[in-house]
């Protein structure tokens, strides 16, 4: 069986159809993805514009990484599960839309470079030598951390709205 066939047979399961023509179920996940996604990437924009310079410029960054990294990560958390329930039921439909893999490449690419700042750079923020400019490096990564995630977002939304389906 073809990858294509296998999400089509995940897709067209009893289970993933009740899902989806649920009135309750399918609106609560994707709001709780929705809630996900405003707590997790919220706070990392603000953790961003402070690496960039544009945010809190007399608080250390470490000050906002320590504060938020826990939330943060919850956020990423339920937006990842609940992303993966929503998948479930489009799966075969999602799996040939052009809009959905560029949100998949860019998904990639944000993780890739949280997870770079965060085991890199990132954890050595509260021994930076100017506590209130960050390095190079951490203000590049907080770019593309701003740019990865309002590009994974923006593919979220033209997805629902039906741009990028496959002919």
């Amino acid at each position: 069986m073809s990858l294509i066939q296998t999400l089509q047979a995940i897709q067209d399961s009893d289970a993933a159809q009740a899902f989806l023509g649920s009135r309750y179920l399918y609106p609560a996940v994707e709001s709780a993805h929705v809630l996900g996604l405003a707590l997790s990437v919220g706070l990392l924009a603000i953790v961003d514009l402070r690496l960039i310079g544009a945010l809190m410029r007399r608080q250390p960054v470490s000050d906002s990484l320590d504060a938020f990294r826990p939330w943060m990560i919850a956020g990423f958390a339920l937006m990842f599960v609940t992303g993966a329930i929503l998948f479930w039921p489009e799966a075969a439909n999602l799996y040939v839309n052009s809009l959905f893999r560029l949100k998949m490449l860019f998904t990639v690419a944000a993780l890739a470079n949280a997870l770079s700042f965060e085991f890199g750079i990132g954890r050595r923020a509260h021994t930076w030598s100017d506590p209130l400019r960050p390095p190079a490096a951490a203000r590049l990564a907080g770019f593309a951390s701003l740019t990865s995630w309002s590009l994974v977002i923006l593919f979220g939304r033209w997805i629902a709205y039906g741009f990028g389906a496959h002919p």
